[in-house]
């Protein structure tokens, strides 16, 4: 009997240590199987790193390469340059070197020479341009101040404008129907080319602005919007898109022909808002 009961015990005790050897053995399955999934997460990773890493020394060669040509085109270009202890002198190689793309001229200069500073629709001339080195975007800049003070202009000759009798001289020259507009002084031509002058010269600078502005006076004797005289507009429509303009001040007449069908500088730049308000517009 005695035997029997211990032969149970140790059957009992086998079959305990059994048992929690199996659980062991799941439990560190599982935990291979984790350390293997984690394994795995880890190599993608690392390779998806290896990958950007590759990427990145592939980017880095090229800008390298990029980096090393333009270090080599700077090299030429400062080469092909006039250093600033070599910059020309004009009283030893004269004022037109034949050897050089350009030739000198002081600045003094400037004031003589024979140019137009504006074209006949309120433009920078491309000499003007030329001449006082402008760019692009400075010739923009004075174009839209310039047109900015024609806008203006005709704002204010629209407010005083009136129809009114042909002048006598007018009357007895031309025949045809004939639609006169009295049109006042611009009183305010000093303050609005004031404005105009201070913007060039925000732009070009106290050096440059000076000397264009000299030139660009003209503004106030081609154009006849900046005229102290009163004056009156006599327009004569001869067909629907051609006619004739004359202007009448105590000093005389001036006359001008107009053809709506063509992109004409003066004529339809200084009194094309005229010819729409009084002949071809509403007010006809």
């Amino acid at each position: 009997m005695r035997n029997v009961i211990i032969a149970s015990c140790l059957l009992a005790t086998a079959s305990s240590v059994l048992v929690y050897q199996r659980g062991a053995l799941a439990k560190t399955r599982a935990e291979v199987e984790g350390l293997i999934r984690q394994s795995a997460s880890l190599e993608g990773k690392i390779s998806a790193e290896r990958a950007n890493l590759e990427d990145f020394e592939t980017r880095r060669v090229a800008q390298k390469r990029a980096l090393a040509g333009a270090e080599e085109r700077l090299k030429e270009v400062r080469a092909a340059q006039i250093p600033v202890t070599e910059w020309p002198d004009p009283a030893k190689e004269g004022h037109w070197p034949g050897a050089r793309p350009y030739f000198y001229m002081a600045k003094k200069h400037i004031p003589t020479i024979d140019y137009d500073a504006v074209t006949g629709t309120g433009r920078v001339t491309s000499e003007a341009a030329a001449l006082f080195g402008m760019t692009a975007k400075e010739k923009g800049a004075i174009n839209e101040g310039i047109e900015a003070l024609f806008q203006e202009i005709r704002r204010a000759e629209m407010e005083g404008a009136y129809r009114t009798n042909t002048p006598v001289m007018v009357e007895h020259q031309k025949k045809g129907e004939k639609i006169s507009v009295f049109l006042p002084a611009n009183a305010r031509r000093d303050e609005m080319s004031a404005g105009l002058a201070k913007r060039i010269v925000e732009v070009l600078g106290t050096e440059r602005a000076p000397l264009f502005l000299d030139r660009a006076q003209e503004l106030r004797s081609r154009f006849d919007s900046f005229s102290p005289e009163d004056r009156v507009v006599t327009m004569i429509p001869k067909d629907e898109n051609t006619g004739e303009v004359i202007t009448t001040t105590k000093w005389g007449s001036s006359y001008y022909f107009y053809d709506r069908t063509r992109e004409q500088d003066y004529v339809r730049f200084q009194y094309d808002h005229l010819l729409e308000a009084f002949v071809f517009g509403s007010e006809k």
